[in-house]
């Protein structure tokens, strides 16, 4: 039985899973770029989702990929995408309409909202989310 345990370890490690993202270098080093260079309205919408995980348990997660896309913010266990529209999108209406049917093949609800919503009242952004997703507090 020592015998078992002085080899057993060496064993884990040599076939132990590489600690490697499922997404290409290329994906994870723009999820990356978006994290860093997050909008105003980003970072206020992503503050407040954190304080919602203390009071409901749900867990979003930021510029996360999902397919060829990456979401603003993502909640696994509602199915839930979270968009946050800047000017840009204005031009990219289209495109948006794809990356939102690309998310509802998959069960995802999107819910968008623009920056100059977020910046002017992130309570109410906060309570269509909440009622969007039939949860309640």
């Amino acid at each position: 039985s020592s015998l078992l345990l002085r080899v057993l370890p060496v064993q884990l490690k040599k076939n132990a899973m590489p600690n490697k993202s499922p997404y290409s270098d290329i994906q994870r080093e723009k999820v990356l770029a978006l994290r860093r260079q997050a909008t105003p309205a980003e970072q206020k919408i992503w503050h407040a989702l954190r304080q919602l995980r203390f009071q409901t348990g749900l867990k979003f997660r930021r510029q996360h990929p999902i397919g060829p896309y990456i979401a603003d913010f993502f909640c696994h266990s509602l199915a839930c995408v979270i968009e946050i529209d800047g000017i840009s999108h204005d031009a990219r209406m289209e495109h948006d309409k794809m990356r939102d049917v690309y998310m509802q093949s998959f069960g995802y609800k999107t819910l968008r909202f623009t920056e100059a919503d977020v910046q002017k009242d992130i309570e109410s952004i906060i309570n269509t989310i909440l009622r969007e997703l039939k949860i309640t507090l």
